[in-house]
């Protein structure tokens, strides 16, 4: 995903790499779709690599997971040159609103995520950015564990409680398996489909 890419003069964070990986791959992102994609991208690596991808602490909030350092890292990506916002109103019979939407440029940018992770963000994008969003809300978001913990508004959420609660059931990790593949001189990236694939076959009936 990211080899073969220049990287830019600015050294990006963590955070706002994980913004332009998500306003490249879903162009005109609602800001209020960016952080639940982070925050799913956060939940897989946790129960498959053991670890977030991104420095955020996400919390209860009204509308689900948040944390408002989200925020820094867009203005981040807006000051380096490489996104824009743009606000576009929606209407309805039920009344209307305003949509945020973040605009990326097209900059390259040399993405620092491992293999591991890069297969957490490949599945995230596949699986959850066509999905209708209230259903993805619904159906997805608020049925992870965090969000299902007894846990109080504006409290964080017990992420580490996940921490590679998706491989125990099958006794190996998407890091190693994607480390033996290199070693092995294959050179094929598993795709987080086809190892939760697995793990859904081995697991007891």
């Amino acid at each position: 995903m990211a080899r073969g890419i220049m990287p830019t003069p600015e050294q990006l964070s963590r955070n706002a790499l994980l913004v332009k990986f998500f306003a490249q791959a879903y162009p005109r992102i609602p800001r209020t779709n960016l952080v639940k994609y982070i925050y799913l991208a956060d939940v897989h690596a946790w129960e498959y690599l053991g670890h977030p991808i991104s420095t955020l602490n996400f919390r209860r909030d009204h509308h689900g997971p948040y944390d408002p350092a989200i925020e820094d890292a867009v203005e981040e990506l807006i000051a380096s040159g490489h996104a824009d916002e743009k606000r576009e109103g929606w209407f309805s019979w039920r009344g209307g609103g305003e949509y945020v939407l973040l605009i990326d440029h097209g900059r390259p940018v040399a993405f620092d995520f491992t293999r591991g992770e890069a297969a957490v963000l490949d599945y995230v994008v596949r699986v959850y950015l066509s999905m209708n969003f209230k259903e993805l809300l619904r159906d997805v978001v608020y049925q992870t564990p965090p969000m299902k913990a007894d846990v109080p508004r504006k409290r964080p959420l017990p992420m580490e409680r996940l921490a590679n609660t998706g491989t125990k059931r099958v006794g190996f990790r998407l890091d190693d398996v994607l480390k033996g593949e290199d070693e092995c001189g294959r050179g094929e990236l598993i795709s987080l489909s086809a190892f939760a694939d697995e793990l859904r076959a081995k697991a007891p009936a």
